[in-house]
């Protein structure tokens, strides 16, 4: 895992990461042959790593598409740091700002 996460680290799918989508969700392929099997809101958070994300950005995006009073941040979190743990994502480190 990575030791410094911070809200504005990214999440994108890892290299090599196989999916395919089943009537309750993803099955997920990671790169060592393993199985995993995502429900619609974790393939949802999945899915939409296939660019760099936030968290945060994540989380307010899934809010509106299931409709949710409240931005889901702290579950998105959970959810994108299991992901981590299984290599089905990679972690990136905010990008340093540039001088002015």
């Amino acid at each position: 895992m990575v030791s410094k996460i911070t809200y504005k680290s990214t999440y994108q799918q890892a290299e090599g990461v196989k999916f395919a989508e089943v009537p309750h969700g993803l099955v997920v392929y990671s790169r060592e042959d393993d199985l995993h099997y995502l429900n619609h809101t974790a393939g949802a958070a999945f899915l939409l790593c296939a660019k760099p994300m936030t968290a945060r950005d994540i989380a307010r995006i899934l809010a509106e598409e299931f409709q949710l009073a409240d931005i889901p941040l702290h579950e998105i979190e959970k959810c994108l740091s299991d992901l981590a743990d299984k290599k089905m994502v990679v972690v990136s480190p905010p990008k340093p700002r540039s001088p002015a």
